[in-house]
């Protein structure tokens, strides 16, 4: 028997008039966590206790983590990937996925983060009620807390409760495996010879359909080292050809089924069926014929790509081939134009996006960098290149503005760095931080960079002290209290 704890919270709020009120809630807290009612997500999940008798309490893998400090500092004082690996066996990192490569050549991703010790065995176990089930199939995994063979386990030589070092994802480059890349997706695809099997599902699902900006990623990898992508005759990477693929903004959507769309287009007599705006849609066709199918600033037809795709993207039977866990990259592919629903979907989809677009004040035939930009200024705007994770690799997140464009932009590119080595003993590395390094206005930094990554360019970085000196602003110190 455990006894659940009740502690007291003050919290503000705001009510109708205006005013602050403070409100007094009691919160549960078990040996495993704080008590939550669920009855928001689900009825049958709500109440205290629930239908069923219980309670549902929620466990965080990270409450008492402290390690991520040291491991963090120990990360980037590695010398090489033996060292980076003694670091990241420490089994700090919340969440994140790593890539690494050191002088050597040695290239390496993994997925190390805190993971509660929980086997597929023990979860099919443990899993043993009706809510559990239901919480533990939409990845909300859920135990019977209840039975002491439920508690997490615990690896030797890792922290107490968690997977340790050996029982997590990870794959070097070496024989069979020249390189590796995640795009936010499962660590099961990180490599299209080598996948990554036999792990607990709380690390992540393997042998399922990947985004296609995975699917890009790899695409675009493979036609590198093969030389078949059209940037260079010689297959292989540089940095400068590293840089090219970045910003090469493809679109893996496009590629696979833009000849099949543009086929259903045209077979339209009347598009007054399909959109409240005829003339427009009946001219996307050809703005599309024209499209050169990237999304670049002086791209034009990629917004009514955009849009087309937001809305076709999950149609039933989308595809004629489907899935194929044993070909990851390329399944699943071709446009099921033989499906006469499918067919009427992107006739749809067509027709919604050219209102969308007409309604929001944006002609089609309008570049991308004009419709999608950062404001920096009054009538100052920096074209943005790059676009959704639905359907790319280059990865830009905008809300649409009426009468605007997409000039809202939350997320996506961040910093991105190239970093290759030469013969001396500095590493030949470049970067950008999209969103610059200021948010005041008025400073010379507000948006430097982003009109660098508008221009596809990349900041030399200073690593060594000799080039940190040379090219040094300022220089502050900062001293800690003696108190």
């Amino acid at each position: 028997m455990r006894d659940i704890e009740t502690f007291d919270v003050t919290i503000q709020v705001k009510l109708e008039n205006g005013t602050i009120e403070d409100r007094v809630e009691e919160i549960y807290m078990s040996q495993y966590g704080p008590i939550i009612d669920l009855a928001l997500v689900n009825a049958g999940f709500g109440g205290w206790p629930t239908g069923n008798n219980t309670v549902v309490a929620i466990r965080d893998a990270n409450f008492d983590n402290t390690r991520i400090f040291d491991q963090l500092r120990a990360m980037g004082q590695a010398n090489c990937i033996a060292e980076f690996e003694e670091a990241l066996s420490m089994i700090g990192l919340p969440w994140v996925n790593t890539i690494a490569a050191d002088r050597a050549g040695t290239g390496y991703y993994a997925d190390i983060t805190t993971v509660p010790h929980v086997t597929a065995e023990k979860l099919e176990s443990c899993a043993d009620s009706l809510i559990s089930i239901a919480l533990s199939q939409n990845r909300f995994y859920t135990l019977n807390g209840s039975r002491s063979d439920c508690e997490w386990g615990s690896d030797p030589g890792g922290p107490e409760g968690l997977f340790g070092f050996d029982s997590l994802p990870k794959l070097p480059t070496g024989p069979g495996v020249p390189y590796t890349a995640n795009s936010n997706d499962s660590y099961w695809l990180s490599n299209p010879d080598q996948l990554l099997t036999g792990f607990s599902p709380l690390i992540g699902l393997e042998g399922i359909q990947q985004s296609l900006r995975t699917r890009q990623a790899f695409v675009q990898a493979e036609g590198r080292i093969a030389g078949t992508d059209g940037l260079s005759a010689e297959p292989g990477f540089t940095v400068e050809l590293l840089q090219d693929v970045m910003y090469g903004n493809r679109n893996i959507a496009g590629e696979m089924t833009l000849t099949d769309v543009l086929a259903i287009c045209d077979s339209v007599g009347d598009w007054s069926t399909y959109s409240d705006n005829p003339t427009e849609a009946a001219s996307a066709c050809g703005i599309l014929a024209a499209w050169d199918g990237h999304f670049n600033n002086d791209s034009i037809g990629s917004t009514i790509w955009n849009e087309f795709w937001r809305r076709v993207q999950n149609t039933d039977g989308l595809w004629a081939v489907p899935f194929d866990a044993g070909d990851p990259v390329n399944t699943p592919n071709t446009l099921n134009d033989d499906d006469p629903d499918v067919v009427e979907a992107v006739k749809a989809a067509l027709g919604a996006g050219v209102d969308f677009m007409v309604d929001g004040g944006i002609p089609l035939d309008r570049p991308w960098g004009e419709v999608q930009f950062r404001p920096v200024g009054e009538g100052q705007n920096i074209p943005i290149h790059g676009g959704s994770s639905r359907f790319m690799f280059s990865v830009i997140g905008s809300n649409f503005v009426d009468q605007v464009g997409y000039a809202d932009i939350p997320g996506g590119n961040s910093y991105m760095q190239t970093v290759t080595w030469d013969e001396t003993e500095c590493p030949d590395a470049y970067a950008v931080l999209t969103y610059s390094q200021s948010t005041d206005p008025t400073s010379d930094h507000f948006a430097d960079l982003t009109q660098v990554y508008s221009d596809k360019g990349w900041n030399d970085m200073p690593y060594c002290a000799a080039d940190i000196e040379a090219t040094k602003i300022s220089e502050m110190e900062i001293m800690g209290s003696e108190n």
